[in-house]
């Protein structure tokens, strides 16, 4: 039997559905016709937003007080972190021979200089180790014992060839090697090899393994000896690194010789590389000043995004200005210790990572704009 109350039920629902349905269809067909006003009219649509982020991130009268601090701070940074004057070895050892001096004879000596042990392999009298200089500067005798390139012909340590070949001069390994060979009056090459030395010259063949061995039981049970042999080890580093020759990068003598010279040889050293780090380390130091004055300036403002790439527009400005202008004193005075190659390393960085921000805020800005356009339409 035919159920017409049902029937009459499942036709109004079904009208109900319909109706819906043609709602919903007539939405959808208002927002793609929205879109498609959108896209036809896009190009323009895109240009406009891109002016909008453009005037939001513009550097104004405002931040012009920020952007001449930013400079000034730059340039004076530049004048106080240029290249160091390179000495003759006989001035800068001179000058490390004063100061050792004034520390040991008029500080340490008064305590230490009571140390009468007689000398002996593996040990070093304080006494010694105050008077004398360090047993890795010594030349003579190193071409009796084969010290030298051991390639073709052995033609021994020479004052240039010594710092890269002993691990004393290591501005990093020198205060465990340099201190060690100070505390035991022996020299350990790069190549892990360990000699005696005694009154400016080698005299025997030692042990690595022993040297290190009477050196640790000595700062261990001798802490007047570790001292004296670490602050002799730090003026020695200290006076050779800023002489002529310089010393190389930590670890680099041990892994590859010929490279220590050839970048020594184009001046890249331990004192250079050092300077060039100050540089930048400086420069980035301002950098995050700089950000910080602002963003408190901005404190309270709800365009986080636009202040950040307004900040970063403004250090990148004035790296710039500084890094040009640094150029330009080198080229005018034809002095390359000005050179802050460490500033503008951290110009371009900057460069790179304001250019980055600035299109990742953009693109959240378009997409939130497009939308916008999109309800509104």
């Amino acid at each position: 039997m035919i159920d017409y109350d049902q029937i009459k039920k499942d036709k109004k629902n079904l009208k109900r559905t319909i109706k819906s349905d043609v709602t919903k269809l007539g939405i959808y067909s208002q927002t793609i016709n929205r879109i498609n006003v959108l896209v036809n009219m896009s190009e323009d649509v895109i240009n406009e937003i891109d002016c909008q982020f453009e005037r939001k991130t513009k550097i104004n009268k405002e931040d012009y007080p920020f952007l001449f601090l930013a400079v000034a701070l730059q340039v004076v940074r530049q004048q106080i972190t240029s290249f160091e004057e390179r000495m003759p070895h006989d001035v800068s050892d001179k000058k490390a021979h004063e100061m050792e001096d004034y520390i040991f004879q008029n500080e340490l000596s008064k305590r230490f200089l009571n140390d009468t042990t007689r000398r002996r392999y593996y040990y070093a009298s304080i006494t010694e180790m105050i008077t004398k200089g360090v047993p890795y500067d010594v030349t003579k005798g190193t071409k009796k014992f084969n010290l030298g390139n051991g390639i073709n012909e052995n033609i021994g340590f020479t004052g240039n060839t010594h710092r890269v070949k002993t691990l004393g001069h290591d501005p990093v390994l020198g205060f465990v090697f340099g201190t060690s060979n100070i505390m035991t009056s022996t020299l350990t090459t790069n190549t892990m090899r360990t000699v005696h030395v005694y009154n400016g010259a080698v005299v025997a063949n030692a042990s690595t393994k022993k040297m290190f061995d009477y050196a640790i039981d000595r700062a261990i049970n001798d802490k007047k000896a570790l001292i004296v042999a670490f602050v002799k080890q730090y003026l020695h580093i200290m006076s050779d690194e800023l002489s002529k020759s310089g010393i190389p990068l930590p670890f680099l003598s041990v892994s590859s010789e010929e490279l220590t010279y050839w970048l020594m040889d184009i001046g890249i050293d331990f004192a250079n590389v050092k300077q060039i780090g100050k540089q930048g380390g400086y420069a980035l130091l301002i950098n995050m000043i700089i950000l910080c004055l602002y963003s408190v300036y901005k404190y309270g403002d709800i365009n986080k995004g636009f202040i950040k790439v307004k900040a970063y527009k403004i250090i990148e400005i004035a790296g710039i200005i500084a890094s040009s202008s640094n150029i330009i004193q080198v080229l005018l005075t034809k002095d390359i210790k000005k050179l802050d190659v460490g500033g503008m390393v951290v110009t371009v960085s900057t460069i790179i990572k304001s250019k980055d921000l600035q299109n990742k805020l953009k693109q959240e800005f378009l997409c939130v704009e497009l939308k916008n356009l999109v309800d509104e339409l």
